[in-house]
């Protein structure tokens, strides 16, 4: 499967040298970990939309910050309070201020920190897509994305965030080349619930919360990755393995519903070609591109974003290579008629939808997002 996916090869490497050629080696990984918290149940392009918004907001309000927070913010409940809400019978509900301010000093906090904290939010409402201010930031957001506000920027291996997926995505995106990101396209390819992969911190707030079935995909990503590194003669790492399966499986279940065939018959007429999987989003070549809005978002917060560099692909299809081989053919014929088993529900449908084309309005506002029952999600 990965291999049906190589036009896609080099997502991650290029998305963390593309953060360090426009941050730089300080900035880069704060922007990778807001990126990272932001991630769930949205988009490429939204993700991408919102972190940046977040982070030059937050650099032109002068980069406000409290290693107390951060230190505060890893308490559970902390985050929901900001947000003026608790969580009761597994359900969010909302609570007044002067509650929300006494479990910040309960835990060990002051009023300071609570407007900090809650400042913070505010920037995040007025950046991220959506017309409802703070209501508009997903409470999956809310304690990830202030640990990564206020980490001191001397401490940022401290920083651990909440659910494996998210915390790997922010260390893939850094460079780190061992750490499996298990998201919902992997859970899809795979044919399993995407909350095989759900976890939150541990007690002592140090470990993303890496379940048995996260740990095993990885480990079966590790070993595909040692298999095509044979296969192919040269090293391919598991963050690679995981890039081409999440492009193909991405390209060829949106691909096959716009022309109103299954995967599986989508994938046997050989009409999945490299170009379709090359043309998945990823936030190197969002940034680049001088049409959409994202290269003057990060241009006003400081970042400096080079030209496009050209397609590597030059045309042709892997898949249909692939297919044209007996075993090889048996395995991508498995994958499909796996990812045909995709729901066609609304909610899935709207994150297998393809984006559509970004206006300058959509910088700082858009479509409606709907709120989130819980701190620690399910991956996108």
């Amino acid at each position: 499967m990965a291999e049906a996916g190589a036009a896609k090869r080099g997502w991650y490497r290029q998305s963390a040298d593309a953060l360090i050629d426009i941050f730089g080696q300080d900035d880069a990984p704060r922007f990778a970990g807001i990126l990272a918290a932001t991630s769930p149940q949205t988009s490429v392009e939204s993700n991408l939309l919102n972190t940046s918004n977040i982070f030059k907001n937050w650099k032109e309000a002068g980069s406000p910050g409290d290693v107390r927070l951060f230190d505060l913010i890893n308490k559970p409940g902390i985050a929901m309070a900001l947000k003026n809400r608790k969580m009761v019978g597994g359900k969010s509900v909302p609570i007044s201020e002067k509650e929300a301010r006494e479990i910040f000093r309960n835990a060990g906090g002051d009023d300071g920190l609570y407007d900090l904290g809650r400042y913070q939010l505010e920037i995040m409402g007025d950046s991220v897509q959506g017309s409802r201010g703070v209501d508009s930031v997903l409470d999956a957001w809310v304690g990830n994305t202030l640990r990564a506000l206020n980490v001191p920027q001397d401490s940022m291996d401290r920083l651990v965030i909440s659910g494996p997926k998210v915390d790997s995505f922010m260390r893939n995106l850094a460079n780190n080349t061992i750490e499996v990101t298990n998201d919902t396209w992997m859970a899809n390819y795979l044919g399993v619930d995407q909350t095989t992969f759900s976890g939150a911190m541990n007690a002592a707030r140090t470990d993303p919360g890496k379940t048995p079935g996260y740990l095993a995909t990885s480990a079966l990503t590790r070993e595909a990755a040692d298999i095509l590194s044979d296969r192919l003669g040269e090293e391919v790492t598991p963050p690679e393995i995981q890039e081409m399966v999440w492009s193909f499986a991405k390209a060829l279940v949106e691909r096959s519903r716009n022309a109103g065939m299954s995967p599986r018959e989508f994938l046997a007429a050989g009409r999945l070609d490299d170009f379709m999987i090359n043309d998945t989003p990823d936030f190197a070549t969002l940034l680049a591109d001088p049409d959409l809005p994202y290269r003057k978002v990060v241009e006003s917060a400081g970042g400096r974003v080079g030209d496009p560099k050209p397609s590597p692909v030059q045309g042709g299809s892997r898949p249909a290579e692939l297919m044209g081989r007996e075993v090889t053919r048996k395995q991508l014929d498995d994958a499909a008629v796996r990812l045909g088993k995709v729901k066609s529900d609304k909610t899935a449908l709207n994150a297998l939808a393809p984006m559509v084309v970004l206006t300058a309005l959509a910088i700082t506002q858009g479509p409606e997002q709907a709120p989130e029952d819980q701190e620690d999600q399910a991956p996108r």
